[in-house]
């Protein structure tokens, strides 16, 4: 759960993004979107980008291989199964992250982790900005 300080005649710039009600009326329902504001947001937002950090602590910690640990943090952010092309497009995406940490060290050590925790933080990024796991 992520808290945020309110102010009542300014809401929360994030909140906006995401078209949020005003809170000056009750409403049943929120109006569903999807823009570029929204993943701009989700892949620059400081606040993402630690929700990022812990999802990968949780679903990496556990044990078993590499494709298992990514359908399991698929599974959690949006709710469905991976097929094997979705499994097999985030584990190039995963190489290609471990790839660019390996060969710039300074990058990981720039948000104290290692190549793979920072490879595996970004992966979890790429998951959570998912048009899947934002608007279901």
């Amino acid at each position: 759960m992520i808290y945020t300080y309110m102010k009542r005649e300014i809401p929360f710039p994030g909140m906006a993004t995401f078209d949020a009600p005003s809170r000056e009326f009750c409403k049943q329902r929120r109006m569903v979107s999807n823009t570029p504001l929204q993943a701009l947001m989700t892949m620059n937002d400081e606040a993402f980008f630690e929700a990022a950090q812990a999802f990968a602590k949780r679903v990496f910690q556990k044990e078993g291989q590499l494709p298992e640990q990514i359908s399991q943090a698929y599974q959690l952010a949006t709710t469905e199964i991976p097929d094997e092309e979705t499994i097999s497009k985030l584990m190039e995406a995963y190489e290609t992250f471990l790839k660019n940490y390996q060969s710039e060290p300074q990058l990981a050590a720039d948000i104290n982790a290692t190549p793979e925790e920072a490879a595996r933080t970004l992966l979890c990024s790429v998951i959570l900005n998912l048009d899947e796991a934002l608007t279901r």
